[in-house]
């Protein structure tokens, strides 16, 4: 928790002055000279790289995460991000090597959908680490604790809403547990953009490649330019919410839940009850003690009492 936010705060105080500089190059807003881009435009495309740096070292465990990923084939949210972080370094230094082809009002604004997208991928994981922190200290309460689990696709589970009208009944019913099992592992669990992530990365670098390779080859455009069409192509293709999407709804499921002493694990638990249709509930639950007052038993069909 404390390594993301501080993470949050590099990469946050990088994206405003990336943001400030990509304004100073479109408007005549204050900067200090040396570095306005109208008098040394070499120079001011070097500070840009140098803050986008920065805040690339400070998530560099998104860059190394997602690269490791992507070459074992199992690309997830940090892919595009880290995708994204080198191709804007790599263009801002082949800019600076070839300072005639730099122009006026855009090619500063890479570094600011990079940055913006290391924020956002920041904060995602910090929901989620907030979340896991809730539900810990729900977890953890020294008291009798219950596991709620799934009966479906089996007779028991036809038997037990027969009649209600479900063609396939998913029960839920709890389970007195000592500890949630595999809290971590269930925390952790991949939500559905992490396995879309898996497959859209590895298919926009290759369109980002087969773009650069027309535009140059095709087009007869200079290798700069057709670099440039492969930045841009991985700055669209990096999207700001994949790792907010999931963790948002669960973060304030949580902070509701754990005020009722209760969480949800993580995303695994959020698909395996999503088709979700009876629910099995204890008496004791329906009538608390004290919420029932016997004033006598009729007997009836010879049968015992207690069978009654």
């Amino acid at each position: 928790k404390r390594t993301l936010s501080t993470r949050l705060l590099v990469t946050g105080g990088c994206m405003a002055l990336l943001l400030y500089l990509a304004l100073c190059n479109l408007y005549p807003l204050p900067l200090f000279n040396p570095i306005c881009p109208e008098v040394d435009m070499r120079v001011f495309m070097m500070v840009n790289v140098v803050v986008f740096v920065i805040g690339a070292l400070a998530a560099n465990a998104v860059i190394g995460g997602g690269l490791v990923s992507l070459f074992t084939l199992k690309a997830d949210h940090d892919t595009p991000a880290a995708l994204c972080t080198l191709a804007v370094i790599a263009h801002g230094v082949v800019l600076i090597m070839n300072p005639d082809q730099i122009h006026t009002g855009e090619s500063s604004f890479y570094f600011v959908i990079a940055a913006l997208t290391l924020f956002a991928n920041t904060v995602g994981k910090r929901m989620m680490i907030l979340r896991i922190e809730r539900n810990f200290a729900v977890a953890s309460v020294d008291a009798q604790r219950t596991g709620e689990y799934l009966l479906s696709g089996d007779k028991l589970a036809d038997k037990l809403a027969e009649g209600q009208g479900f063609s396939e009944p998913a029960i839920a019913y709890p389970v007195k547990v000592s500890f949630p099992e595999k809290f971590l592992k269930l925390s952790y669990s991949d939500d559905y953009s992490e396995n879309f992530s898996r497959y859209i990365a590895p298919i926009f670098l290759l369109f980002a490649v087969g773009l650069s390779l027309v535009c140059w080859l095709v087009f007869d455009r200079s290798l700069i330019e057709a670099f440039t069409i492969f930045c841009v192509v991985l700055c669209m293709a990096s999207p700001l919410t994949p790792t907010i999407v999931g963790n948002l709804p669960l973060l304030r499921a949580a902070k509701s839940l754990s005020r009722e002493g209760a969480f949800i694990s993580g995303y695994d638990a959020v698909e395996t009850f999503e088709d979700m249709n009876c629910i099995v509930v204890d008496s004791g639950e329906l009538y608390p003690a004290g919420g029932v007052e016997m004033h006598g038993i009729k007997a009836f069909a010879q049968s015992l009492i207690d069978e009654a």
